[in-house]
């Protein structure tokens, strides 16, 4: 027998009870705990190759020589401008978190008057779930044409996520977890999650709050308590924004997640996270034709869309969790749909069952990990 034989478990599913099991003859896994809250694309990294203008850098010098102050006027907006270490590949850094970009600019390994990959435009969370993938693909553009000129999508770096509270994970996770990571690192706060200076790792901090598998030149998985992480990074307003668009299983007129306001505790929300480095998208594209047998094209944001269920399965078998040689886990047998983007969590139109199927199954049923298990 392989190792690995991976037989699925038998579910049994009641959307109008709003209960989720998964059994075989000798285990079984009560799941009706789980609702997913949100699912999408959480970070971008849009990567060009360009001339930059010939006016940036003496621009750039002229401020350092006459003002005092670290904003400066690039294309009619002001940034925050710092100098860079030779660590992010890139001398200069323009930061602007209205706008939602921050932009590194001049590549260490080529000469200002070259043509490059002077170019990496990082969004934030909230202008991409603002503005979507065809949206936000026209606005980087913009933005990179304010420093260069000839622009030329160059691959991009995305952050998979998933949102979901009632999450309880085995004591044994580590143990079952399948996975490349060769060793491990104590991590001693959430804020470490977004250390992406260790390069092969895996973390573990506090009670099973957080945990973090692999190399951020590959595929890192996270999986942590984002409700901790975003008090502490103020983002919590704007990530219970997200959590508040999927209705609740037991009532579709009102939202699936709990803030408190009502005087009970608020609830606690787990987040799935899988950060994709440009490279493995790269790998994507060169080994994979379209329909009409040309290689495919992933360059930017608005590229990405129709590939997001092959690049969710990739990392799920990447980092697969299993209850035993024979068998995956509930948890890895689910894979989100195609349709897990920032916006798709909205509840619109649709019957009763397909409200409550937002927060049992789709999009976010990336991980559902294990509740209670019973013999």
């Amino acid at each position: 027998m392989p190792r690995y034989e991976s037989k699925a478990m038998e579910r049994i599913q009641d959307l109008n009870a709003g209960t989720d099991i998964f059994r075989s003859e000798r285990i079984e896994y009560d799941l009706s705990g789980m609702r997913f809250l949100w699912a999408g694309i959480d970070s971008i990294r849009q990567l060009y190759i360009c001339n930059l203008r010939a006016d940036l850098l003496p621009a750039i010098a002229r401020h350092y020589e006459t003002s005092d102050s670290d904003v400066i006027d690039i294309g009619g907006y002001e940034w925050k401008l710092t100098s860079s270490g030779k660590k992010s590949g890139y001398k200069f850094i323009f930061k602007n978190l209205e706008l939602g970009f921050v932009v590194l600019v001049k590549s260490m390994y080529k000469e200002a008057d070259q043509r490059g990959p002077h170019i990496k435009i990082e969004a934030t969370p909230q202008i991409i779930d603002h503005l979507g993938p065809q949206r936000l693909t026209k606005r980087l553009r913009e933005i990179a044409n304010l420093f260069g000129e000839t622009i030329e999508a160059n691959g991009l770096a995305v952050h998979l996520a998933v949102d979901m509270k009632g999450l309880e994970l085995p004591e044994d996770f580590e143990r079952k977890l399948v996975t490349h990571s060769r060793r491990s690192y104590k991590a001693h706060g959430i804020a470490d999650i977004s250390n992406h200076t260790i390069s092969e790792m895996a973390v573990t901090y506090g009670k099973n709050e957080t945990f973090m598998f692999g190399s951020p030149t590959s595929i890192q998985m996270c999986l942590y308590d984002k409700t901790l992480e975003a008090l502490k990074s103020d983002k919590l307003a704007f990530c219970e924004g997200l959590w508040m668009r999927t209705p609740s299983i037991e009532d579709v007129l009102t939202t699936e997640y709990r803030d408190g306001s009502d005087g009970n505790e608020a609830d606690q929300v787990k987040r799935l996270e899988f950060r994709i480095h440009h490279s493995i998208i790269r790998e994507f594209e060169n080994g994979s034709v379209n329909g009409s047998g040309k290689q495919l094209s992933i360059r930017e944001p608005a590229d990405l869309i129709k590939h997001l269920q092959a690049l969710w399965d990739y990392c799920l078998n990447a980092y697969r969790l299993q209850h035993s040689a024979t068998y995956l886990h509930p948890s890895g047998r689910r894979s989100p749909k195609t349709s897990a983007l920032p916006s798709s969590m909205a509840a619109t139109a649709g019957s009763t069952n397909d409200l409550k199927k937002k927060a049992l199954t789709a999009p976010a049923d990336a991980m559902s990990p294990c509740g209670s298990a019973t013999s």
